[in-house]
């Protein structure tokens, strides 16, 4: 009896002693590591995974399938690297972070965090992947890029220059995010939209093909743009408004409130369009010029200088307001002519077509 009770004893003493027998490391006979490999404790290196000498392998990490670590890479801290992935040239993947199926990371790149590079994805040149960050399909993250803290990138989006991607923001597609950019919060980048050094914030969203270039140009809260819209040289956008269909704007101008601009409309310079007001065909807004309340502007109407258009108002046809005037309350005014002075606040007549003068 005693006898019995000391060997229960010792092989107590030996399971808390040495916690890591049931996950020792382990090496496939089929697995190719030189000799010089460091390997850590609890490491498992299966199939015909292939381990360069001046690599590391640590801390419980794994490797298995067709793998191969290069020269001066650390895998370590539960870290798993599968399928036919490859880490290359002194990067670094740890602290739970997965590269998995056909994934690349190269050039002193690190992966980490529990963040995930699945199937052809391409993380290369110092660029970094770090907390639960989740990256899929062929993307590549290039050029000291960074993706973070929970965002999503996937299809064949290419991130480079620098740029960031971070906190829950989503891009897809085969959206390129360029030159610095920073797409952040719960943001979302899809189809073949690019940004080229722009903020892209708040729940804002580019679909289709939009293209937002301009290193002061800021995209936020929850403003949305479609189908080739072009946003440039620190124009902003916020609020919930809305751009569609080639829409340009430039300049310094903004947009914002629940403001809509579609078709080929273009504001520049330091216009300034917002409430809820709506714009649509070609109509220009340049220099000074406000737009807002309700006003509806359709057609080929030019606004420019200090004009302002607010309340109801609804404009069409070839119109150019200018100078200092003032289009509000119920005017409704179309046709062909030129207004640069005075405040219109009824309804177009025959009246008052005299005081003004036609283009």
């Amino acid at each position: 009896m005693k006898t019995t009770t000391l060997t229960l004893f010792a092989i107590i003493l030996v399971l808390v002693i040495s916690p890591i027998s049931a996950r020792a490391t382990f090496i496939a006979p089929t697995a190719t590591i030189n000799k010089k490999t460091t390997l850590g404790p609890n490491v498992q290196i299966l199939d015909y995974s292939k381990i360069s000498k001046s690599a590391k392998v640590l801390d419980s990490a794994y490797v298995d399938g067709f793998v191969e670590i290069g020269k001066k890479v650390v895998i370590r801290n539960n870290a798993i690297v599968s399928g036919s992935s490859r880490v290359l040239s002194g990067s670094t993947v740890s602290n739970n972070a997965k590269i998995l199926n056909n994934s690349y990371v190269k050039d002193g790149s690190s992966v980490s965090g529990f963040s995930v590079i699945d199937g052809t994805s391409s993380i290369e040149s110092q660029s970094r992947i770090f907390g639960s960050a989740s990256i899929s399909g062929n993307v590549r993250v290039i050029q000291s890029s960074t993706v973070r803290d929970k965002a999503i990138v996937q299809d064949s989006v290419i991130v480079k220059k620098s740029s960031t991607v971070r906190d829950n923001a989503r891009v897809t597609g085969s959206a390129v995010i360029d030159k610095r950019s920073t797409i952040r919060d719960n943001s979302t980048v899809s189809g073949t939209s690019r940004v080229r050094g722009a903020t892209i914030q708040g729940n804002a969203a580019l679909y289709n093909a939009s293209f937002i270039n301009g290193k002061s140009v800021v995209i936020k809260d929850y403003a949305t743009l479609y189908s080739y819209a072009y946003v440039s040289h620190n124009a902003s956008i916020y609020g919930h408004a809305t751009l569609r269909d080639n829409v340009r704007v430039l300049n310094n101008a903004k947009i914002y409130d629940s403001a809509t601009l579609s078709n080929s409309v273009e504001v520049r310079d330091n216009a300034r369009v917002y409430g809820r007001a709506s714009l649509s065909g070609s109509a220009i807004v340049e220099q000074n010029a406000t737009v807002s309340g309700n006003a509806k502007i359709i057609g080929n109407v030019r606004i420019s200088g200090n004009a302002k258009v607010s309340g109801n108002a609804q404009l069409s046809g070839n119109l150019i307001i200018t100078g200092d005037a003032v289009i509000t309350g119920d005017a409704v005014i179309g046709g062909t002519m030129v207004i640069s002075s005075g405040t219109i606040t009824d309804r177009y007549t025959g009246e008052f077509v005299r005081n003004f003068t036609p283009q």
